[in-house]
């Protein structure tokens, strides 16, 4: 809750439209953007309905403001803040910071937005949703955060929350075109096309894709557990997926595994199961990430099935090189620690820019890396 000088020579309304002139000036709010309701404003600010009301009518004298009746206040003229600097970046990740540190992925990313962060002097806030639940705008407001990264978070309720708040704000590893915020994520587009491609170079075409999926932290089901939703990555990997195999004349080869199946602790083996029960099997899978393909083809071998010579294995995205005993997956290396510093790049731009129109998404390529899990069956 935002408190006011008692002892300030300047009048309760004058100090409460300063206010309102800074939140509109450091969110980069533009033109016909629609200002919080009084109501709001009055909670938000802990001041009277009519001081807000005398502070709104001091704005519209100086052409910062305009009413619309019956839809309520928006920006006239807005200001650009030049100087703005950040000091204090708030990162807020999906889960708890024991899985942060001890996930490839997500330590890398943390990485990236360290070094960017110490080569802007500034300090970071590191806040769990898991822990802490939805952390609100007007807390972190509170903190004196001047922008946040939002690592891997997927509820799109919560993203919303940002939209028209006054502090600047990325979203690393998860996008919504539809939200408009600045989004740095994988190229999960470039990545699809290099796997289907790599194998149909070694003379695949029965090739079948491993689908994988993500959980919202923010929501508890019926069972008291993160129901399962489908993420800007679990839909673009599975798409580029089909799409290349249509684009090069496999269709009739398009198998998603694991679609319908419940992603619990038995997935593995219910896909392993599955493949083992088809009559006609793939030559190839390409997996969702690294993980969930060293950990099928351990299972694959305990079924006597041998990668690559029965069937190969390559992922889509992954952190670091994964060697299962002689076995080391083909991958496309993702850039993670770059993921982080572009984010936080973007972050000092946008605290000297007008806030986002429409979604704005970055995407970062990565780079394919060739293990030993691909069968040549070229004739």
């Amino acid at each position: 809750m935002y408190t006011f000088e008692n002892q300030s020579k300047k009048k309760l309304h004058v100090q409460v439209s300063e206010r309102i002139k800074a939140m509109i000036q450091k969110g980069g709010w533009r033109q016909d953007d629609k200002l919080p309701s009084y109501r709001n404003l009055v909670k938000e600010l802990n001041v009277s309905l009519v001081t807000v009301k005398q502070a709104m009518d001091l704005l519209v004298a100086e052409k910062v403001i305009y009413g619309h009746h019956g839809k309520g206040m928006f920006v006239l003229n807005p200001v650009k803040n030049s100087s703005r600097q950040i000091q204090t970046i708030g990162l807020i990740v999906y889960c708890t910071n024991n899985l942060l540190f001890s996930s490839d992925y997500l330590m890398q990313m943390f990485q990236g937005i360290m070094l960017a962060a110490d080569k802007l002097k500034a300090d970071v806030k590191l806040i769990s949703l898991k822990k802490e639940g939805a952390v609100s705008v007007q807390s972190l407001i509170d903190k004196k955060i001047d922008g946040v990264v939002l690592l891997a978070v997927n509820n799109e309720k919560y993203l919303k929350d940002f939209v028209q708040s006054s502090i600047p704000v990325v979203v690393a590893d998860f996008n919504n075109p539809e939200i408009p915020l600045d989004y740095v994520v994988c190229d999960n587009e470039q990545s699809g096309l290099n796997c289907v491609n790599e194998l149909v170079s070694f003379g695949h075409k029965r090739i079948a894709y491993m689908d994988g999926w993500s959980n919202d932290t923010l929501v508890l089901n019926e069972k008291g557990t993160h129901p399962e939703v489908e993420t800007s990555d679990v839909l673009e990997r599975r798409n580029v997926y089909k799409s290349q195999m249509d684009v090069l004349g496999f269709s009739e080869h398009i198998k998603v595994l694991g679609l319908d199946l419940k992603k619990e602790a038995s997935y593995i083996k219910d896909v392993c199961d599955h493949i083992v029960s088809l009559k006609q099997k793939p030559s190839a899978i390409i997996a969702y990430d690294n993980n969930l393909g060293c950990e099928l083809m351990k299972e694959l071998e305990k079924v006597g099935l041998n990668v690559p010579g029965d069937i190969s294995i390559v992922a889509m995205a992954g952190a670091e090189t994964n060697v299962v005993g002689a076995k080391t997956l083909s991958y496309c290396k993702m850039p993670f620690i770059e993921i982080g510093t572009k984010s936080v790049a973007i972050l000092k731009s946008r605290c000297r820019s007008l806030r986002n129109t429409k979604a704005k998404i970055t995407y970062m390529p990565g780079q394919w890396v060739t293990g030993n899990t691909i069968a040549d069956i070229r004739k």
